[in-house]
């Protein structure tokens, strides 16, 4: 499966947030991204599995056989620990 330029763009986004946003939104940077009036009419339809970031992080989940579910649900320090083995 590759990843294709909106795909890494997304990435982009996404790590601009996590690196240089001092809260928790982790969606900061996706206001500056050249596709966020498609994700948004795709969360307005309440269709999250065509927000870009959904797709992305399924593809990310798919190459590299990590988990990247949602965190918070209570054993997700036990599947980390289990990968890095």
């Amino acid at each position: 499966m590759d990843l294709g330029k909106k795909d890494i763009i997304c990435i982009t986004r996404i790590l601009q947030s996590v690196l240089f946003k001092n809260d928790t939104d982790i969606f900061f940077s996706c206001k500056y991204c050249e596709y966020q009036s498609q994700c948004i009419e795709m969360i307005r339809q309440g269709n999250t599995s065509k927000f870009h970031f959904n797709i992305v992080r399924k593809k990310l989940q798919s190459i590299t056989g990590l988990d990247l579910s949602i965190v918070g649900s209570e054993d997700a320090e036990a599947r980390c620990k289990r990968k890095l083995k």
